[in-house]
């Protein structure tokens, strides 16, 4: 998203959640390899059999639906992803910990990513089987 702040444009930012200038790049973006690709430990993690496995696991414990959208009465199987409610960068060990996953759809897992959804608030979503209806 840019903004116009006087006569600078500013964008906020995918990777911290802050706002810089249009043409910055933002020190936590991640590097890049020869390939273009992003490499991080993060990134390797993800690369190996236990965790597609576990992203299985977790995407069938979530019926498959983005959990917080469900919270809203929205059942959306879109553009779904499991999400690390405390980034693997922040503590490893909790990198296949299901109650640190979270199925979310594209939209809800970037706002997530920048701190818009609470995490206090997704892991009380994982402690929880997902309600297909208000009664449950």
């Amino acid at each position: 998203m840019l903004f116009l702040l006087g006569d600078d444009m500013k964008r906020s930012c995918p990777y911290c959640g802050g706002i810089h200038d249009a043409g910055a790049i933002c020190p936590r973006k991640p590097k890049e390899n020869r390939s273009g690709r992003h490499t991080s430990k993060a990134g390797d993690l993800r690369k190996k059999n236990s965790w597609k496995e576990k992203s299985i696991e977790i995407r069938k414990r979530d019926r498959y639906l983005c959990r917080t959208c469900l919270e809203k009465g929205i059942l959306n199987t879109r553009k779904l992803s499991v999400h690390h409610i405390v980034p693997i960068n922040e503590d490893e060990k909790l990198w296949l910990t299901d109650s640190n996953l979270i199925t979310l759809c594209d939209k809800c897992h970037e706002r997530a990513e920048v701190g818009m959804i609470e995490r206090n608030y997704l892991k009380g979503l994982t402690s929880t089987k997902p309600k297909l209806s208000p009664r449950g």
